[in-house]
């Protein structure tokens, strides 16, 4: 019966052995390709959000660039009308001068203070060394790039 039962274990070791060995390096190899779908699928979707980023701050960059246009517009006919308005009523001239210079020195620093905001925000969001070129209206040279992730 001893002889039996050894037939049976090693049997059992010829089949079983092999298959376990199969069995756990399907598992290994499976695991490491996993890994490595994760680590692509990671390093595309980076790729989509910095693309967003960018976006959102070009388009930000071209409405500055239209608002401040708009506000240098508004403040040369300002300008204007007060130059105009001064020749005409000389008693009033030095204080309508006075305010119409404070009301177009504030709207002159909100120039600054946008780009600065904006500057800020790209720096919190990594993308600090793209500021000058995205308010420029450039292109980093990350999106110049034809990132096609592999499948």
């Amino acid at each position: 019966m001893t002889a039996d039962v050894l037939s049976v274990v090693s049997d059992a070791i010829k089949i079983l052995g092999p298959a376990m060995i199969t069995a756990l390096l399907a598992y290994l190899i499976a695991k490491a390709q996993m890994s490595h779908k994760l680590k692509e699928l990671d390093n595309t979707h980076d790729f989509s959000a910095r693309k967003y980023l960018f976006n959102h701050y070009k388009e930000r960059g071209q409405q500055l660039h239209k608002k401040y246009k708009e506000l240098n517009n508004s403040l040369s006919n300002l300008m204007g009308f007060t130059i105009g308005y001064t020749l005409t009523d000389k008693e009033n001239e030095k204080e309508f001068m006075r305010r119409m210079a404070e009301v177009i020195r504030s709207y002159s620093t909100l120039t600054p203070m946008d780009l600065r905001i904006t500057k800020k925000e790209m720096k919190k969001n990594e993308c600090a060394e793209q500021s000058v070129s995205v308010l420029a209206g450039e292109s980093p040279a990350w999106a110049k790039v034809n990132h096609q992730p592999n499948t």
